[in-house]
């Protein structure tokens, strides 16, 4: 019995990895997409404000997701703590692991959904703040060559 719960719990920790890196790939290229529909190049300029825009939405996915990873190891730790104090106590308790493992999965899935949140209001507020500052940058310069 013992043996059939820690083969499950491989096979979701296999799943869960998966998971993850599967969404780590997903984000890099929906990222190099976008880099690719605006400029046709996937290697950023940094030079031009669009450049350090890029880098900026770069940088942010990337500590949001080491966020997100850590998150999700600290959450699969705890709950593989708690199974692994039940395992091996009875018939009993095997409803009480299921039923551990579903919480762990679902705490796990709502977490995602927060990041991933978080990182789509992320990226439209530093794409709105440079949009902002070109549009101030152009109206700058109509009004220095009318003379205002």
């Amino acid at each position: 019995m013992k043996l059939i719960i820690e083969e499950d719990l491989k096979e979701q920790e296999s799943a869960i990895s998966y998971q993850i890196s599967r969404n780590s790939t997903e984000q890099i290229v929906s990222a190099q997409l976008f880099q690719k529909k605006d400029k046709q190049n996937l290697e950023i300029n940094e030079s031009t404000s669009k450049g350090r825009m890029m880098r900026e939405i770069e940088l942010f996915i990337e500590k949001n997701m080491e966020e997100m990873h850590k998150e999700i190891f600290s959450i699969r730790e705890n709950y593989e703590e708690e199974i692994s104090q039940l395992t091996g106590l009875g018939d009993v308790y095997v409803t009480i692991i299921e039923s551990l493992k579903e919480e762990m999965s679902g705490e796990i899935d709502n977490m995602k959904a927060q990041y991933e949140d978080l990182r789509l209001r992320g990226v439209e507020s530093i794409t709105a703040s440079y949009k902002q500052k070109s549009t101030k940058r152009k109206r700058l310069s109509v009004s220095s060559k009318s003379g205002f």
